[in-house]
């Protein structure tokens, strides 16, 4: 499992059209449960909690993300172990 996180390098808004193209990235990524959760941070960049024990793949797939291509965005990777959790959601798929 890792946790990213995303800081702005160069302004953008979600009225842009690379915010729909980051965003159907994302909903992709999400549906094949790549990523757990996405969003905003308050102050601007993002994190996401990525499943998955691949760094390599998982790197590859934020190197797509249009946000990154267009330069709007870097991300760092951060791979953590899960520990302690929310007895009330199932990680026996993590």
């Amino acid at each position: 499992m890792f946790v990213v996180i995303g800081e702005n390098v160069r302004e953008w808004s979600k009225s842009d059209t690379v915010y729909e193209k980051h965003r159907a990235h994302m909903v992709t990524h999400i549906e094949a449960h790549d990523f757990l959760v996405s969003g905003p941070r308050a102050g601007g960049g993002s994190v996401i909690v990525a499943l998955g024990d691949d760094e390599a793949a998982l790197q590859a797939i934020l190197d797509t993300d249009p946000l990154v291509t267009d330069g709007f965005m870097v991300f760092t990777v951060h791979p953590f172990i899960p520990g302690l959790h929310d007895p009330a959601v199932d990680l026996t798929f993590v």
